[in-house]
């Protein structure tokens, strides 16, 4: 379970990172606030939807999500309501986005075999796995609070800042991927089923070096010098985690470090404006 919520507060810290160097973003708090509520209860979707996959009695965590679904459903149900109770006040402006979003996630969570048969889902198509994971991650992160803006931008410039931060979500969940390479139904296709495991470390390398590059020419362009260049010791940790995972690591390494640096990257580019 800590898992959800270490991710759901890096979640919360990449939205706090868009409203602070992207746009002065009215009700930042709310929107913080429901981004992490969003992500615990996405990311439940997601084991419970796997949980229910056949041979998932398997693995241990999710064999816990089945044994304890009774509780959990309930909890994430909470979660999504609250989310929505925090999105409420400014439903209209978010509402084009956030069913985007709700629609990347919602084609994710799609099972790919049950109990009772087969399911068709989008990620049965190769690759597309790790894809749709960066893109909600970025449509949540960037294009809401963007939207939010006194001055919202056109869906142009939202579609290009979201861009510019799919390499760094993409290189996590490709390296995630790789951990979970041996567990992972064939029927994925994810990134190292398809090109290896070595090969998904070297593309995950380039996208976290291409974020790198993206964050410290666009701060070095607002006017920010210092966190341009703070900003570069999180992304080189990051690209550092992403080189050297593997199936061999442990919850530490994935679900402590890596999904850390989530939160990480934003705090070192804010420690450049003190």
């Amino acid at each position: 379970m800590y898992g959800h919520v270490w991710l759901a507060l890096g979640v919360a810290a990449q939205v706090a990172w868009t409203g602070r160097f992207v746009r002065e973003v009215e009700g930042l708090p709310w929107l913080v606030a429901a981004a992490a509520l969003g992500t615990f209860a996405a990311y439940g979707a997601m084991r419970w939807a796997r949980a229910r996959e056949v041979g998932s009695a398997d693995l241990p965590h999710l064999a816990w999500v089945a044994a304890h679904q009774r509780v959990l459903v309930p909890l994430w149900v909470s979660a999504v309501l609250a989310a929505l109770g925090c999105l409420w006040p400014f439903r209209h402006a978010t509402l084009l986005w956030g069913g985007a979003i709700a629609a990347v996630a919602g084609l994710y969570v799609l099972p790919l075999r049950t109990r009772w048969g087969s399911a068709p889902g989008l990620r049965r198509i190769p690759l597309l796995k790790a894809l749709l994971i960066a893109g909600a991650a970025a449509l949540t992160t960037v294009a809401l609070p963007m939207q939010l803006a006194p001055d919202a931008p056109a869906a142009s410039d939202v579609l290009l800042y979201v861009c510019m931060r799919i390499p760094f979500f993409l290189a996590i969940a490709i390296a995630f991927d790789v951990r979970d390479v041996t567990l992972d139904p064939p029927e994925l296709h994810t990134f190292p089923q398809v090109i290896g495991a070595p090969g998904a470390r070297v593309l995950a390398v380039l996208l976290a070096l291409l974020a790198d590059g993206f964050d410290h020419v666009f701060l070095r362009n607002l006017g920010y010098a210092e966190a341009a260049w703070t900003v570069l010791v999180g992304h080189a940790v990051t690209v550092l985690l992403v080189a050297f995972a593997s199936p061999r690591r442990g919850p530490l390494y994935f679900g402590v470090l890596l999904d850390g640096m989530l939160a990480f990257v934003p705090l070192c580019g804010w420690l450049g404006t003190l």
